[in-house]
């Protein structure tokens, strides 16, 4: 029996709901914020923070709670979206050695 394709609609609504397909579509198809998608995004600290750094441009306060959760991804938004210190995710950022590293480097050769 074959596959039914599947609408547009259903489509997109797949898409959307994994925080990797619906960042990569912000990214590469509609170059912009696609707000349908960002409460799936929020599910993933790492999507988070690289939907702050390539779509957004800037903050997004409403992901810090998530973001905040994984040291790679605080220590990347703190670097590419925050371009300074985070005390407080410093805390978690201390966990993982490699990442902390990282971090210290970018606060040395920034003077923060």
């Amino acid at each position: 029996m074959p596959l039914k394709p599947l609408k547009i609609k259903d489509r997109l609504k797949k898409i959307r709901e994994n925080p990797m397909t619906a960042y990569a579509a912000a990214v590469g198809r509609f170059e912009q914020r696609w707000p349908a998608a960002e409460p799936f995004i929020l599910k993933s600290p790492i999507w988070s923070a690289y939907y702050a750094i390539n779509v957004i441009h800037g903050r997004w306060p409403e992901a810090e709670k998530v973001i905040i959760k994984e040291p790679a991804s605080a220590a990347i938004y703190a670097k590419y979206v925050l371009k300074k210190r985070w005390p407080e995710a410093e805390p978690v950022i201390k966990t993982d050695p490699d990442v902390e590293k990282d971090y210290n480097n970018f606060l040395i050769l920034n003077n923060l």
